[in-house]
């Protein structure tokens, strides 16, 4: 509106000023108004393809998927999902209860179409995993079966858990950890 007004006041103003010798004034004034108008042609475009971007966008993710930083991911439904900041935590209510992340904890968070990778976030129960810049710790129950994978499924290590932890030097990127029969993703970042 603004615009439009702008360029009303200057089209009388222009034909108003006839008895003006100078015609490179009236010239400029039609200039401006030729601007402004393909100025505020242009930003109603942009927004109006903003709006529609956005609005076809909303409708195609159904999940908010939360990293952590020791590589986990959990997805909480989008419909109907409500998020609060306090006291150094995100809590996030979906239909299903309430789940809190600690802030410190968060590395990401994005909208997916899809649940997750189909990968378990949880292990066993006696079984940690740890990541510290490029080094992954892994404590494991005595005797328990454990298989490192990259990301195209390549074996990296395999050896069965004896009672301390063990500690794994790895290049960044995505890995399967799998102790026994529970498998985890994680990021080496």
């Amino acid at each position: 509106m603004f615009f439009l007004s702008m360029s009303t006041f200057l089209l009388n103003f222009a034909t108003e000023i006839t008895d003006i010798k100078n015609i490179e004034t009236i010239y400029t004034i039609v200039l401006i108004n030729k601007i402004m108008l393909t100025y505020m042609k242009r930003i109603l475009i942009a927004l109006v393809t903003m709006v529609a971007t956005l609005t076809t966008m909303a409708a195609d993710y159904n999940y908010l998927i939360i990293g952590l930083q020791n590589g986990t991911e959990k997805a909480l439904t989008a419909n109907g999902l409500t998020m609060t900041f306090a006291d150094g935590y995100l809590k996030a209510t979906t239909g299903n209860g309430t789940e809190s992340f600690s802030l410190s904890t968060l590395s990401k968070m994005y909208f997916s179409e899809t649940e997750s990778t189909g990968i378990s976030e949880q292990m066993m129960p006696a079984s940690t995993l740890r990541v510290d810049g490029r080094t992954l710790q892994i404590s494991a129950p005595a005797g328990a079966q454990v298989l490192i994978a990259n990301a195209n499924g390549m074996l990296i290590d395999r050896y069965t858990a004896a009672n301390d932890a063990v500690t794994k030097g790895l290049r960044p990127g995505i890995y399967i950890v799998k102790i026994n029969n529970q498998s985890t993703k994680i990021h080496i970042r």
